[in-house]
């Protein structure tokens, strides 16, 4: 599913902050559901949660017609997303703000180079580096889900 959402975001040219916001914010829906969700609803719920992260990160953002028509080939109608939209945000309580693997890393990645000055020039390769760590983590089920901490 991550990995057909972040192919959808590169052909709309997305930046990777609606990635990782889209996921949190699917991942806190997922939380919240007292019922098992159906496999068929997988899609209809990486549409609206795409949607919701790029209102919330972009300046100009998706469409609901956008994503039914292109990301979805016309099999989710406009109202199945809005109304999948709505659920979403009245299940996690509008709380949409939280923090994502991405504001966690460039966040972090700040302080880092704030206490190691000299690796300043090196920032866009750590930054590089970073990002495709961060993107096979949301990639491989087994580093996120079966791997214990240190």
């Amino acid at each position: 599913m991550v990995e057909w959402m972040r192919d959808v975001l590169e052909v709309f040219k997305r930046p990777v902050e609606v990635l990782f916001k889209a996921v949190t914010i699917m991942d806190q829906y997922f939380d919240q559901k007292d019922r098992l969700l159906q496999i068929d609803e997988l899609h209809e719920i990486g549409i609206a949660s795409i949607l919701i992260a790029s209102k919330y990160t972009e300046l100009e953002p998706l469409t609901v017609e956008l994503m039914s028509k292109k990301a979805a080939h016309g099999k989710v109608t406009e109202r199945a997303i809005r109304e999948r939209e709505k659920d979403i945000l009245v299940s996690v309580n509008f709380d949409i703000a939280t923090t994502s693997f991405y504001d966690f890393l460039e966040n972090y990645l700040e302080f880092f180079l704030h206490l190691h000055p000299e690796l300043k020039s090196n920032k866009e390769s750590i930054i590089q580096k970073a990002m495709k760590f961060l993107d096979n983590a949301l990639l491989n089920f087994r580093f996120c889900f079966e791997m214990k901490p240190s």
